[in-house]
């Protein structure tokens, strides 16, 4: 109940997993996968565990399987979507990094969703939405996050899906500002309000929120959805906007199943706009960096997913864009590259 008062505010309040809603979830053994103290308390249950069942196929799910995995622990991912990773890549992908799961231990079954958890005080189980019952010492759950925005329910600030921001990161009111996993922003890509909830989006917000708040009058550009992970020793790179539903846009794939390898890059407009990469992701930073500064790639279009494509086969084409030999440095001093 104490009352703080502020020239500028940054909202940074981050966000919460999202619950399964199903009875017994409240059991001991049933974990978010959010925090350090998550980590710990998952951690102290694995020496009396034999499997753990994790609900949820995006990425937070796959990494606490894949870690869990890596302890001995047997896991299953059940995942209400048809496949895993359905918000993250495309189909085909998701495939592969699915079949590279399983043939390293991990146990996949879409298409269910729990609907009671079992047991006394402690996890013993899980009743399927199939009427089938699932035998397990521990439950995680990874279905998304939901922005924190309960502090300002009674506020005249404006939200969404999160904390509406312009594009200088400030709210409605005056000298309040948000960033990080409650910030609603703008997808550089589609220009569409969106919330993506990734570190690297939080960092970038908050250095240019607070060199708005300090004084400055820095325009943020807008969030890209980027993932990076390895499972097993698989990279996977998924990048822009790569589940392509509508016409308009270009795909070019290469595919080589047998041995784990997949590439594609998505354009609009003559533009990069997405690109998904496993097992071979050289240049990850090179579509990145295309995607960013928006470059017309038309007339190299066909050697993007040639292996011996690299910087140098479009060094001009972004060095020419405005801005992008330029940098900021710790002390919020922009910096020229040479």
């Amino acid at each position: 109940g104490k009352e703080l008062k502020y020239d500028k505010l940054l909202l940074a309040t981050g966000s919460s997993p999202k619950l399964l809603g199903v009875e017994g979830e409240d059991k001991d053994g049933v974990f978010g996968f959010r925090t350090l103290n998550d980590a710990k308390e998952i951690s102290k249950l694995i020496p009396r565990t034999k499997k753990v069942l994790i609900f949820g196929g995006g990425l937070i799910g796959l990494k606490a399987g894949y870690a869990l995995k890596q302890r001995g622990i047997d896991v299953e991912i059940i995942e209400k979507s048809p496949r895993i990773l359905s918000q993250v890549t495309d189909n085909d992908s998701a495939e592969m990094v699915g079949r590279w799961l399983m043939e390293n231990g991990i146990k996949i079954r879409t298409g269910l969703a729990p609907k009671k958890v079992l047991g006394n005080k402690k996890v013993e189980g899980v009743l399927l939405d199939n009427e089938e019952k699932e035998d397990c010492q521990g439950i995680i759950i990874g279905i998304g996050v939901r922005p924190n925005i309960d502090l300002i329910k009674d506020s005249k600030i404006q939200t969404h899906w999160g904390v509406i921001t312009n594009q200088y990161l400030q709210t409605n009111v005056e000298n309040i500002y948000a960033g990080g996993d409650v910030a609603e922003t703008t997808d550089l890509i589609t220009g569409e309000p969106t919330i993506n909830a990734l570190w690297t989006a939080a960092t970038e917000h908050g250095r240019i929120a607070g060199l708005n708040m300090a004084g400055e009058r820095k325009k943020y550009p807008g969030s890209i959805a980027a993932n990076s992970i390895d499972f097993f020793g698989l990279p996977i790179i998924s990048l822009g906007y790569v589940r392509v539903k509508e016409n308009g846009y270009e795909e070019f794939v290469r595919r080589q199943p047998r041995m784990y390898q997949y590439k594609k890059i998505v354009l609009k407009d003559k533009k990069l706009v997405g690109a998904v990469l496993v097992g071979n992701i050289e240049n990850a930073g090179v579509y990145l960096a295309l995607i960013r500064r928006k470059v017309d790639i038309s007339g190299i279009k066909d050697i993007l997913l040639e292996d011996w494509f690299d910087y140098s086969k479009v060094s001009e084409l972004l060095e020419q864009k405005e801005g992008f030999r330029e940098t900021v440095s710790l002390q919020g001093d922009l910096v020229k590259m040479a």
